[in-house]
């Protein structure tokens, strides 16, 4: 009789150790899920940001190239001046770029993710980042490389400074934009 008392109680104390287990493995789950779908959505936010950001960065290198560099000659180098004050609106596009970049960096370089929209996303996000900041050191390389050619004896004109550098933000060799 006394066997089967214990025998009982061991197996109730199984049983609700078992049962308080199983919930705390599910509610983990479940938290886990909640902060992976909030990761998600928050990429998906901030991917259109950076976007709407990239976009203006294209504009602002159309009208870069349009005005200044297709207009990159010795005979125009009086233009000097306007040149700046362009590529001084082409850095603030880049700058802006860079600064609705970072939870995407963070979250989207080198990461995996089951949801096909989101992995779309990231897979955009570092297309986009590459080649917006390798085209902008490739024109002011280009500019740089002009205003050396274009200074004389009798005159020097000052490079743009250049903060960035080529970037291959997930380190895989290629580098889009720089070619």
């Amino acid at each position: 009789m006394k066997k089967n008392v214990v025998i009982i109680i061991i197996s109730t104390i199984l049983v609700i150790g078992i049962g308080i287990g199983i919930l705390i493995v599910s509610n983990k789950i479940k938290e886990n899920n909640k902060i992976k779908k909030e990761k998600e959505n928050n990429i998906v936010e901030n991917y259109f940001k950076f976007k709407e950001k990239v976009e203006d960065f294209n504009m602002q290198r159309k009208i870069y190239t349009n005005q200044v560099d297709s207009d990159l000659f010795a005979e125009s180098v009086y233009k000097y001046e306007d040149w700046i004050k362009e590529l001084d609106a082409f850095t603030e596009k880049i700058e802006a770029v860079e600064s609705v970049s970072d939870y995407l960096k963070e979250n989207c370089v080198n990461k995996l993710y089951d949801n096909q929209d989101v992995k779309n996303k990231c897979d955009a996000f570092i297309i986009a980042y590459e080649t917006a900041f390798n085209y902008y050191v490739k024109d002011v390389m280009h500019f740089n490389e002009s205003m050396e050619e274009f200074s004389s004896d009798s005159k020097t004109y000052d490079k743009y400074e250049l903060n960035y550098e080529y970037v291959d933000i997930n380190k895989d060799g290629k580098f889009f934009g720089k070619d």
